[in-house]
């Protein structure tokens, strides 16, 4: 069969850590994650300042308004801990990209001919000839462009990092077409 390009390109560390980090971003994992987390920041937070502010009207007189402190104190450690978890994910999602870029670097010699193949209906991961992996286009989530990266997420968190000119044969722009057409949607985001 013929393939519609082939990737032989080493990625340096740099771009390998942006497109991970990139990728894991869009993750509906990692999203599901930050929108539940910062859903109960927030109603922990209406929640506190609802309370912290309270106006008391005696008949006759002008209502006064009582601020309570340990409500006060409880919204600014909310949002101290939103603030937190921002720069908590954002290490996490680092690490995690840094731990897959290290894991390849261990299980790949450095002598060792990598090559993507991408066919009509998938990718084909091999080395020295021998295909590792084969992922079909029906499970590929989405496809971004960062820069010069192209972006591929599959399901199972399989992430496909290329850069545009290391082809050395066929386009990124064919891979799409290709995906595309074999998913039955559109799948650049």
């Amino acid at each position: 069969e013929e393939p519609v390009a082939v990737y032989e390109e080493k990625l340096s560390q740099q771009e390998f850590l942006r497109g991970g980090c990139f990728l894991l971003r869009k993750s509906s994992r990692i999203r599901g994650v930050k929108i539940f987390s910062y859903a109960v920041i927030a109603l922990c937070c209406l929640y506190f300042l609802s309370q912290a502010f309270v106006y008391e009207a005696l008949p006759g007189q002008r209502p006064v308004l009582h601020i309570q402190m340990a409500y006060v104190i409880g919204l600014v450690v909310m949002l101290l801990f939103a603030v937190f978890f921002f720069f908590f994910i954002r290490r996490v999602i680092f690490r995690t990209a840094k731990n897959a870029y290290d894991q390849k670097k261990m299980t790949t010699p450095e002598n060792a001919k990598q090559q993507v193949v991408f066919f009509r209906d998938r990718v084909e991961i091999r080395q020295d000839g021998v295909t590792l992996v084969s992922v079909s286009y029906r499970e590929a989530k989405g496809v971004w462009c960062d820069g010069p990266l192209r972006l591929i997420l599959f399901s199972h968190q399989i992430l496909g990092i290329y850069r545009a000119d290391g082809f050395s044969q066929g386009t990124f722009e064919a891979v799409l077409q290709a995906m595309e057409i074999q998913a039955g949607r559109k799948l650049l985001k």
